[in-house]
């Protein structure tokens, strides 16, 4: 079984085929910590720029609990940016 670097290293460089310059978005959970760190080191490597978003159960549950719901609707404008 592979660690996340060797892992993100073959991610990068073959799966998603990584160049220089590319924004590069990694999204996980707290379980893939040292993954998305990998995958972000090997994105810099790579001279990409990597943006990565952790999230939680508890920030997911939070969102729900505590947030208005007339938040719900409203789009994300940096995740627009990103398209």
């Amino acid at each position: 079984m592979l660690g996340p670097r060797a892992l993100a290293e073959r991610i990068i460089a073959k799966s998603a085929r990584i160049r220089e310059g590319d924004l590069v978005t990694i999204v996980g959970g707290t379980r893939d910590a040292a993954l998305l760190e990998a995958l972000a080191i090997e994105s810099r490597k790579a001279g990409a720029y990597p943006l990565v978003t952790l999230g939680s159960d508890r920030l997911a549950r939070r969102g729900y609990d505590e947030v208005p719901a007339r938040y719900d609707d409203r789009p994300d404008e940096r995740s627009r940016d990103l398209d």
